[in-house]
């Protein structure tokens, strides 16, 4: 603390100017205007709000439930308004969530506002794949698609402390800027989708040479925005100070299933490749203010709340919340601490060999002989973590990814108007990834061929900031201290129900194509004694003389193919020929898993 030199003459001055103005007072009747305090001064502002807009079309619904404060913020940071119904995005309200099923069905991001809970939940949660656990507590905005990504934003209500409009509009926006990312990177994400899809000549949706899981378009995205509000006071002389500040933070989990089948014996089993995100809203905390207290001049400066320290726990449990036996890893967590961050961007692979299926259940499997998935990060946008140390507790026996986030050398013991006390990191946002790979053996808590046990994601965390304070005073010394009361960031037993990975037996088929003056295109895979339904699978790609068309197919059932000819000149249709009571098996190898047809045994039929 500073020491104000010649502090008692100072103070007899200021009681002699005391006693002057008292005189001018009762000579002329007119209140004298007292002194401005001098010292140092501290600005006020908080860190600017952040301009980002969605941009995609959106179509509003029925959103009157919602605070009209919210609604505004709303068509603030969603210009590009429709009503056409091609919109990219939709927001309703629960009641409405059946009239917007079919263009979720098309791809469409539905928004469903204050949903509540009950009946309507359990609805949206079966329209959304069930990923959302139904005790969650009130929810703002249930965001989701039908390609998996889900995004949850959790209803902390507005701070009491707001009482004009407009503070509560700016409070609104701040607090939905998470969704607003969150829409713009599934905007891109379906975008991606569509010219991958168009690249692909319709829908061929097996690739058994090498599959590379790319965990960041095909994984199951759920992202959780948890509200933060604290309401944290000191005392100073007697007198009680408040300070109020509410801001969120994003839990995110991509998850990508598979299922290394039985034949495999000793490895077979649930593989889960994750990738967590984790991104603390800091910068909607730090709110540095000053007000004049005492009688004297006295400034009381606050440097408002920084964080303090992060922990998250995260694990794999049966679906009544109980731990896995068996389980391991087979990716394990990264990083261990700071000195792994480079080895981390740089990106790290993992292979599982044998035949392996991989995506959720409830949608259209890939699989391969041989499936890779790596992780890579980038460093500049991760790992700016400057003054906060990260370390891992992988000791856990049943494999809770356990991490602890703290600042370190923040050490506010000055009274100077500076920043320096409190890095960057510390009152601004900032985002950490970590990769691990769980390993379910098969025969352990349900996992085993043709089986559809689920598991969910249980998470756990904790987060801690604090504030200090100082006094300047005119006379005296300052005084300054670390003392307060504060209220920590709770989330407790939030669990994400995981859809079951593929986990039925399967094998290859493959067809060579013998035929020198045409080529051979439009397979179509039916059930046998279905064939008047749809196709199990559609291969539109052509292959010509020597060429090999490869199908990965359930064991379960035979299998009768049909396909068509083609000019390889002009692309006019020639014949039509089929397969029966093609049978598939699994396999530890390729060769094993392969069940071998050649275009010259194929019977042609009659066209329909």
């Amino acid at each position: 603390m500073k020491q104000k030199s010649l502090w008692m003459l100072t103070m007899l001055l200021a009681c002699c100017i005391s006693f002057v103005f008292s005189s001018c007072s009762d000579d002329d009747g007119v209140e004298p205007t007292p002194p401005a305090p001098e010292g140092p001064t501290v600005d006020p502002s908080v860190e600017p709000i952040d301009p980002v807009q969605c941009t995609a079309a959106v179509e509003f619904g029925d959103i009157s439930s919602l605070p009209e404060e919210l609604q505004t913020a709303l068509k603030n940071r969603f210009p590009n308004m429709t009503a056409n119904g091609d919109a990219d995005i939709c927001f309703c309200k629960a009641s409405d969530v059946e009239k917007f099923s079919a263009q979720l069905l098309k791809g469409t991001t539905t928004i469903v506002a204050m949903p509540g809970n009950g009946g309507t939940m359990d609805n949206i949660i079966n329209l959304a794949g069930g990923v959302v656990p139904k005790n969650t507590a009130p929810i703002l905005f249930y965001a989701t698609q039908k390609w998996g990504q889900h995004y949850v934003m959790l209803d902390g209500g507005i701070p009491y402390d707001l009482n004009t409009t407009e503070e509560k509009v700016e409070f609104y926006e701040r607090r939905i800027i998470p969704l607003v990312y969150w829409l713009n990177e599934v905007e891109t994400f379906k975008k991606n989708r569509k010219l991958r899809e168009e690249a692909a000549q319709n829908n061929q949706p097996y690739d058994y040479d090498e599959l590379v899981a790319n965990i960041e378009d095909e994984g199951l995205n759920m992202k959780y925005n948890f509200p933060m509000s604290l309401d944290n006071s000191y005392i100073l002389e007697g007198n009680k100070y408040d300070l109020k500040a509410a801001s969120s933070v994003d839990y995110g989990l991509r998850v990508y299933p598979l299922y290394k089948q039985s034949c495999h014996e000793e490895k077979s089993g649930d593989y889960y490749v994750v990738t967590a995100e984790i991104t603390p809203y800091n910068q909607n905390m730090w709110k540095p203010y000053s007000q004049q207290v005492g009688i004297f001049g006295d400034e009381m400066h606050l440097k408002g709340y920084w964080f303090h320290k992060m922990s998250t726990h995260i694990k794999l449990v049966d679906m009544d919340g109980n731990d896995i036996p068996g389980i391991d890893y087979n990716l394990t967590p990264l990083p261990e601490n700071e000195n792994d961050s480079r080895q981390y961007s740089e990106g790290t692979s993992n292979t599982v060999g044998g035949s392996a299926s991989a995506g959720f259940a409830s949608g259209a499997p890939t699989g391969s002989l041989g499936l890779s998935f790596s992780h890579t990060v980038n460093s500049t946008v991760s790992y700016c973590m400057d003054i906060i140390t990260y370390t891992l507790d992988s000791s856990s026996p049943n494999r809770e990814v356990s991490y602890m986030y703290d600042s370190k050398g923040v050490t506010p013991t000055d009274d100077e108007d500076d920043d320096k006390y409190f890095p960057k990191n510390c009152r601004t946002q900032w985002t950490v990834r970590q990769a691990w790979v769980w390993f379910v053996p098969r025969g352990q808590a349900g996992v085993d061929d043709n089986k559809d046990t689920k598991f969910q994601i249980l998470l756990n965390s904790r987060i801690d900031y604090r504030f200090y304070w100082w006094v300047w005073h005119p006379i005296i010394p300052n005084e300054s201290g670390d003392t307060y009361t504060y209220t920590p960031c709770i989330v407790e037993n939030y669990a994400w129900e995981l859809q079951p990975p593929h986990r039925d037996s399967w094998g290859l088929i493959s067809i060579k194509s013998e035929y020198t003056d045409a080529v051979m295109t439009t397979i179509r895979y039916y059930i046998t004694g279905e064939e008047e339904k749809d196709p199990v699978a559609v291969d539109d790609m052509s292959y010509h003389q020597s060429d090999y068309a490869f199908m990965g197919l359930s064991d379960k059932y035979t299998y009768t193919i049909i396909y068509e000819t083609k000019d390889p000149n002009t692309g006019e249709h020639m014949d039509s020929w089929k397969f029966e009571n093609v049978e598939v098996h699994q396999g530890k190898t390729k060769d094993d898993a392969t069940t071998s047809l050649s275009s010259v045994n194929a019977t042609k039929i009659d066209d329909k």
